[in-house]
């Protein structure tokens, strides 16, 4: 099994709406294609090539995943949040071995936080949040900031409801 992970800071090619530019399909489409010319060996019988909530919020995903298959051959298979904590938790498992005990796993990402809990080899609760720090900055704290206490108390609110 070979496994490849690369970080292209795809949040910044986000417009407004939450589209993917132009710029960020590229690099995507670039990333898979070099991936997949790595060494073509590995990839047979075929690529799981997995996208998370970047593509997967997208307004424009379908069109995302289609531009990737064309250009590159590999179609993207866009995880849900919950199998995205599920899979978090399984990786931890096997890092943590079985004599850990109990574990909750936090994976704090751009657009979602994905929680996992259980004691076993599978969790036994995992769900996914909104309140990646992407999210959360763009959506409510403008430039990086709280820019007034009345504010900060407003992001308090929204993250309560959760």
């Amino acid at each position: 099994m070979f496994s490849r992970k690369v970080r292209l800071r795809l949040h910044e090619a986000l417009d407004r709406k939450g589209r993917l530019d132009e710029a960020g399909v590229k690099s995507v489409e670039r990333a898979v294609a070099e991936a997949v010319a790595a060494d073509p060996r590995l990839w047979e019988p075929e690529v799981f090539a997995f996208a998370t909530s970047v593509i997967r919020d997208a307004p424009n995903r379908d069109e995302i995943i289609a531009r990737v298959a064309r250009t590159t051959g590999t179609r993207l298979h866009v995880l849900t949040g919950e199998e995205e904590a599920r899979l978090a938790y399984v990786a931890t498992r096997q890092w943590a071995g079985s004599m850990a005990g109990q574990l909750l796993v936090l994976d704090i990402g751009g657009g979602t936080v994905e929680i996992a809990a259980g004691t076993g080899n599978r969790p036994h609760v995992v769900c996914s949040l909104p309140l990646g720090a992407r999210r959360i900055t763009r959506d409510w704290l403008s430039g990086g900031t709280a820019p007034s206490p009345p504010r900060l108390a407003e992001v308090r609110q929204h993250l309560s409801q959760f």
